[in-house]
């Protein structure tokens, strides 16, 4: 199986709980900032997928592997799929099947952190669809079809920490995220051959729709709704039906599941 939740059977609030734990991120808002930085998530998601760091950053020939359990490698990534094409190739040419675990903040909690390091109330604010991970899959699509490939999108309402050191009046304009941390899972979704990823297409979505309509639901624009779209594309899963003037009008190939 290459389902997270194949390694370990306790509840995703459990796991989650004990995880925090054992990443070592228990404590005040004050502890974490500027302690962990973007390796907070990062940290927290190896101990979910598998508790025991013996498991954790293990060397396979000239890459580490974020996590090995029960024969399989799980890489976290908290930021683009590019950045892990040559080491997927390299761990799948080995013989060896990889997971890629990619986090996505469904629900958003957000905290400033002044200059003195006092720390705002946390505020709700927009989080992403899964489909915001359609624009990665466009850099590792020519792994959907290695029987060795899976791809886990799990949804996370996490609190987001920001320094208050923007260029604008209120400093919040330009500022640079402090660190993030997952407090509740909400969902998980595995993507083990290439049909399976039209679960990352918006719904409802007409059935014709054109580029900007599919970005409204995806919440995406610009290159990022491009690549979307190329890569529904390339995987077979939308196709060209007609043309509205200069535009493309697509529909989906394969149904929801």
């Amino acid at each position: 199986m290459t389902s997270v939740d194949a390694i370990c059977p306790e509840s995703a609030e459990d796991r989650l709980e004990r995880a925090l734990r054992l990443a070592g991120t228990y404590g005040s808002p004050e502890q974490m900032i500027g302690v962990m930085k973007e390796k907070t998530l990062h940290s927290v998601l190896k101990f979910f997928v598998d508790p025991d760091p013996g498991h954790h950053e293990i060397k396979v020939g000239p890459y580490f592997a974020d996590v090995i359990s029960g024969g399989r490698i799980y890489e976290i990534q908290t930021g683009s799929l590019s950045a892990l094409r040559k080491k997927i190739a390299f761990f799948l040419s080995s013989g060896i099947p990889v997971t890629v675990v990619k986090p996505v903040p469904a629900e958003k909690r957000l905290a400033w952190v002044s200059d003195t390091g006092e720390v705002s109330n946390p505020r709700k604010t927009r989080g992403q669809t899964v489909s915001s991970v359609l624009p990665e899959v466009y850099y590792i699509k020519e792994f959907t079809d290695d029987p060795g490939f899976s791809l886990n999108v799990l949804s996370l309402r996490v609190c987001e920490y920001r320094l208050l050191d923007g260029w604008s009046r209120d400093k919040k304009k330009g500022s640079h995220r402090d660190n993030r941390v997952p407090e509740e899972i909400i969902g998980s979704i595995d993507l083990k051959d290439k049909a399976e990823y039209n679960k990352l297409i918006p719904y409802p979505l007409p059935e014709k729709f054109t580029s900007e309509e599919f970005g409204k639901a995806a919440r995406l624009q610009g290159r990022k709704l491009s690549f979307s779209l190329v890569t529904l594309r390339d995987l077979g899963l939308i196709r060209v039906c007609e043309k509205k003037g200069n535009k493309n009008v697509y529909e989906i190939v394969s149904e929801n599941p």
